[in-house]
């Protein structure tokens, strides 16, 4: 019998290896390979450069989404480490926090394919996503209380490129009203920003390793604007015909 107890420390490790609770994955909430641009220095051209504010707008845009920060993004993130602590049961990770008379609920599913996100307040379904678990694609919804999507985006990423794609509504039914497409190269970020309505424009953004770039928009197809700026974000040529 004294021989058997050399087994005792060994079938516990084994016994509380297999027990224990699998670890959260990491919220993954837009595609990493698209990257911060700096772009101009266009302090002194906001008055005299027609295309200065709509670049200025669009790469704040861009960088808060490289950056994890855009909108519900960044709030989301931001609660998920605010509720700390979860339950784990059948795939599905919970976190679930009460003040008075709100309640704040998480749930992330695992599935072969990827991860479902979603989170409640007060049992009322918000946002909801979906996300790979090679992190290539994935998927976020905004709720109204009724149920009703109010938005929602998707994107692919092929660690060299891809796409993000805006819907008013539900991506099922809704209508595109922005996308971004992007490519990496060893040298450079392109990237192509699309809105649809009421006008076709497209903003396309080229900037190297350096942060020396250039950027023009075209409406309806016909180039409209053109700047190009040097390593320091001074500006060095610009062209508008509006």
């Amino acid at each position: 019998m004294k021989k058997l107890f050399w087994l005792v420390p060994v079938l516990l490790v084994f016994v509380v290896s297999c027990s224990k609770t699998p670890e959260p994955p990491t919220l993954e909430t837009h595609p990493t390979s698209l990257r911060t641009i700096h772009g101009p220095d266009l302090t002194s051209k906001q008055d005299s450069l027609a295309i200065a504010g709509a670049l200025s707008a669009t790469i704040q845009g861009i960088n808060e989404f490289a950056e994890g920060t855009y909108g519900f993004v960044g709030a989301l993130d931001t609660l998920a480490q605010e509720l700390g602590d979860y339950e784990y049961s059948d795939g599905t990770w919970t976190w679930e926090w009460s003040y008075g008379e709100y309640t704040w609920r998480i749930t992330c599913t695992e599935s072969s394919s990827g991860y479902t996100w979603r989170w409640y307040f007060n049992d009322e379904l918000l946002y909801e996503g979906f996300v790979s678990k090679d992190g290539d694609s994935g998927w976020w919804k905004w709720y109204f209380y009724s149920g009703e999507v109010y938005a929602s985006f998707e994107w692919e990423d092929t660690g060299d490129g891809g796409y993000i794609k805006w819907y008013d509504g539900d991506l099922e039914s809704g209508t595109i009203v922005i996308s971004f497409e992007w490519t990496v190269g060893s040298n450079y970020i392109e990237l192509s920003v699309y809105s649809y309505n009421p006008y076709d424009y497209e903003f396309t953004i080229r900037e190297y390793n350096d942060h020396h770039g250039y950027a023009y928009v075209k409406e309806n197809g016909v180039q409209v604007a053109y700047i190009e700026w040097d390593t320091d974000g001074n500006v060095v040529a610009w062209n508008s015909s509006k």
